[in-house]
């Protein structure tokens, strides 16, 4: 099941319409709640990546906003929503674990991490910024491994 399936099944599940056969003009994916009706609707031109990350987004706002952020996207409350909503979609795509399962499997370098996660390489980019912040140079994992994320984003193993 590819990642876009599987969160359209989770979005669907949790009472919200989904939809991803529609053509937006100028928006990838849209989450209303107006009227207590809940839709996501995402753009059909997307790739399978693409749906993956732009479903878990709008899910996303679905989970942690509120509120009409189309009508003045440059303000300060709609860039912490979306933030928000992408800090979301980030811990429910790609955990910071997932990378040593990734390494594990011979994931070499972040194009083939992204196709691993089946998610787009701007999004990768996205979650390595995320956990930066969050975590700071690098974060020990299981003391086995090392996720290091300054300068650039590595996995390696700590040897005994």
């Amino acid at each position: 099941m590819y990642k876009h399936e599987e969160i359209a099944t989770e979005i669907t599940d949790g009472g919200v319409l989904y939809s991803d056969t529609v053509h937006l003009d100028g928006m990838q994916g849209y989450y209303s709640n107006k009227n207590r009706r809940q839709a996501i609707l995402i753009d059909a031109r997307l790739t399978y990546s693409e749906k993956a990350v732009v479903a878990a987004e709008e899910l996303g706002h679905h989970k942690t906003s509120s509120g009409d952020i189309i009508q003045d996207r440059n303000s300060i409350e709609s860039c912490r929503q979306e933030e928000q909503a992408l800090r979301w979609a980030v811990e429910r795509l790609i955990h910071p674990e997932d990378f040593i399962g990734a390494f594990k499997s011979g994931v070499r370098n972040r194009y083939e991490c992204a196709e691993f996660f089946g998610v787009s390489m701007d999004f990768l980019d996205q979650a390595v910024r995320i956990y930066r912040a969050r975590y700071g140079y690098s974060l020990k994992v299981n003391n086995e491994y090392e996720l290091i994320f300054i300068p650039y984003f590595m996995v390696h193993r700590i040897l005994p």
